[in-house]
């Protein structure tokens, strides 16, 4: 499934929409509730087999996001995010003058914008910038 960023919305398909009833619609995919645990404020739900994870605050509304590849993928200023090289990221970011930066553990990079700091992942980073993204989190803006 194609996802494109929204600085207004997290996802343009999130536009408008927040609460948990609204995404499960918009979506139409079958889904699955997971439990709230001791890092999440309520229950989460994951959509797909392995498409997105979505998190959601006290009052049932959306606050964050994550892909998953192959499953997903994700536009950013016309770059896909998903399944690509750190190193190749890198060199869109800096082309683009976007702000980044990588994660100490070496876990990935933090794409910083809009306020938001966009989890990277690509567990293979310690072993060098060719290393393929694999998971994006967004957190889902608060709507104005």
């Amino acid at each position: 499934m194609n996802f494109t960023y929204s600085s207004k919305d997290g996802f343009d398909v999130f536009a408008g929409v927040r609460g948990r009833d609204e995404v499960r619609a918009k979506l139409k995919l079958p889904y699955k509730v997971f439990a709230k645990t001791a890092f999440s404020e309520n229950s989460t739900d994951v959509f797909g087999d392995a498409l997105m994870k979505a998190w959601y605050d006290l009052h049932d509304s959306l606050s964050g996001v994550q892909l998953y590849y192959p499953e997903a993928s994700l536009d950013f200023q016309g770059q896909t995010l998903l399944g690509v090289s750190a190193d190749l990221l890198e060199r869109f970011f800096q082309r683009m003058h976007v702000n980044y930066e990588f994660e100490d553990d070496g876990s990935g990079m933090k794409l910083l914008t809009d306020g938001l700091e966009i989890g990277l992942y690509a567990p293979d980073l310690e072993s060098g910038k060719n290393a393929i993204v694999e998971a994006v989190y967004v957190p889902i803006p608060v709507p104005v």
